[in-house]
C-alpha cells in the first residue's frame, strides 16, 4: 500500500498517537511498524488490516481531525481509498 508523500505525516503521526497509548508489547510494536513504514512510503500488504483499525479508529472518535483539521480527516480518507 503507497501512502502519499503529503498524507504520510498524518498517518505517522496517528500510528504514533496509538502506540503511545499501549502497554510495550505486540500491539505496541505494531504501530510503531505502521509509523515506521508509512513515513518511507510503503505499508507492506500484510499490515493493511491493521491501518484500516488504525484509520478507522482516528476518524471515528474525532481525533484526526482535533489534532490536524480538515487536512488530516482528508489525508486518512485517501489513504484508506488508496
Amino acid at each position: 500500500m503507497k501512502i502519499a508523500e503529503a498524507d504520510r505525516e498524518f498517518l505517522v503521526a496517528e500510528a504514533v498517537a496509538l502506540s503511545e497509548q499501549l502497554p510495550p508489547g505486540a500491539g505496541r510494536t505494531a504501530y510503531e511498524d505502521i509509523a515506521w513504514a508509512a513515513d518511507r512510503g510503503e505499508i507492506p500488504e500484510d499490515m493493511a488490516g491493521q491501518v484500516g483499525e488504525l484509520l478507522a479508529l482516528s476518524l471515528e472518535t474525532g481525533r484526526v481531525r482535533a489534532e490536524h483539521g480538515p487536512a488530516g480527516v482528508r489525508a486518512l480518507l485517501s489513504t484508506l481509498a488508496g
